[in-house]
C-alpha cells in the first residue's frame, strides 16, 4: 500500500510518500504564498523519485493544523481533490514528523474521513 503524505502546516512544507510503512521518497521546502503551486510540483517530484504512479496511492494523508490559513487551505483542498479523484481515503494527521516512531502504523489504524476541519493558529494582537 502507497500513502501520499502532505504537511503545509508549518514554515517547511512536506510531502512524502510511504509504501509498505516505510517513506521511500521526501520532499521539502520553505514554505511561501506561492505554497499551492509549489506542492503540485513537489507530489510529482516524490512520486517521480519512488516510481509510484498516482493509480498506485491507495490513502491520501494530510495535516491538518494548527497552521497558517493559506498554506492549510492548499494542503488539504489539495489532498481532498486527489483522494476523491483517486478514488481513494482521505486521512489527517497532527504530527511534523512523518519519520516518528510508529506514525505510518497509526495512520494505517485512523480512520477515513470525508472532510477534514483545519486547526488555524491564533494570532496575538
Amino acid at each position: 500500500m502507497s500513502t501520499l503524505l502532505i504537511d503545509t502546516a508549518h514554515p517547511k512544507a512536506s510531502v512524502a510518500v510511504a509504501k509498505n510503512n516505510k517513506i521511500v521518497a521526501e520532499k521539502s521546502w520553505q514554505a511561501d504564498n506561492a505554497v499551492g503551486s509549489a506542492l503540485l510540483v513537489a507530489i510529482d517530484d516524490v512520486l517521480d523519485q519512488s516510481g509510484i504512479a498516482r493509480s498506485d496511492i491507495a490513502c491520501v494523508a494530510v495535516h491538518r493544523g494548527p497552521g497558517h490559513y493559506s498554506a492549510l487551505r492548499a494542503g488539504i483542498v489539495t489532498a481532498s481533490l486527489l483522494a476523491d479523484v483517486l478514488e481513494v481515503p482521505l486521512k489527517h494527521f497532527a504530527t511534523k514528523d512523518f519519520h516518528k516512531s510508529k506514525f505510518l502504523e497509526e495512520l494505517d489504524r485512523t480512520k477515513s474521513v470525508a472532510v477534514i476541519q483545519p486547526q488555524y493558529e491564533k494570532l496575538n494582537n
